[in-house]
């Protein structure tokens, strides 16, 4: 059998692009200010679309915090690695998630320039959950205090403030631990004597991680990772 060489090019070309997006579909790894898996500074919804497996990209009106909804995209929808894309053309609050305010998010034109992109899983309804999603440093949902101090290699403040912020990872001006990524801890409790011993309420009830005792250290989980692709 003879084979075309040109044909025999294509082929290859093509099998060699197909692998290429494949393995850009299932990447997971985080680069804090430069990328988010697929998601690049300069990537479109429509790009993402043509990327990712049919129905995993959703325009969707997301919650963001209390009583607030933000307009953007949803990846790898459905699956252990959903994700939430913020975009510079959609900044605008919503204040519920009513049918008019979710068919004005979905009419929206195609968006371009993502902001952020944030992976999140509430622990006590889906503990089964396992994401794929990582930084570099092996920053991951999940994982306690300890190990969070571990990748950081140093200890970092965190907001023990029994309140809708409570549990904040503190980024710039009191520190610059994690650049370009916002950090959310989930903890029951702070027990009332180390409240009194160690949180700093001058700085938004500022806890360090290493005053921490081990016991309670193992049950301070990330469930929160925001990626800033732009500032």
């Amino acid at each position: 059998m003879i084979f075309d060489a040109r044909v025999l090019g294509s082929v290859l070309i093509a099998a060699c692009f197909s692998f290429s997006a494949a393995a850009e579909a299932s990447d997971f790894m985080i680069e804090p200010g430069r990328r988010a898996g697929p998601v690049t500074k300069d990537m479109t919804e429509a790009q993402l679309k043509a990327l990712l497996p049919k129905g995993q990209v959703k325009r969707v009106l997301q919650h963001v915090e209390e009583d607030v909804y933000n307009c953007g995209t949803l990846i790898y929808a459905g699956t252990d690695n959903e994700a939430f894309v913020s975009w510079a053309s959609m900044t605008k609050d919503y204040w519920g998630d009513d049918p008019k305010n979710v068919k004005e998010c979905e009419g929206l034109p195609g968006p371009s320039k993502p902001q952020a992109v944030t992976i999140e899983n509430d622990f006590f309804r889906h503990p089964e959950r396992r994401s794929s999603w990582r930084s570099a440093k092996g920053i991951r949902l999940g994982m306690n205090l300890r190990e969070l101090e571990t990748a950081a290699g140093q200890p970092f403040l965190f907001s023990a403030c029994q309140c809708d912020y409570g549990g904040v990872v503190f980024g710039e001006p009191l520190q610059r631990t994690f650049p370009n990524l916002d950090l959310r801890l989930f903890y029951t409790d702070i027990p009332d004597d180390i409240r009194a011993k160690y949180v700093n309420e001058d700085d938004d009830y500022a806890l360090k991680s290493s005053d921490v005792p081990p016991a309670l250290a193992r049950r301070i989980l990330l469930w929160k990772i925001v990626a800033r692709l732009a500032r």
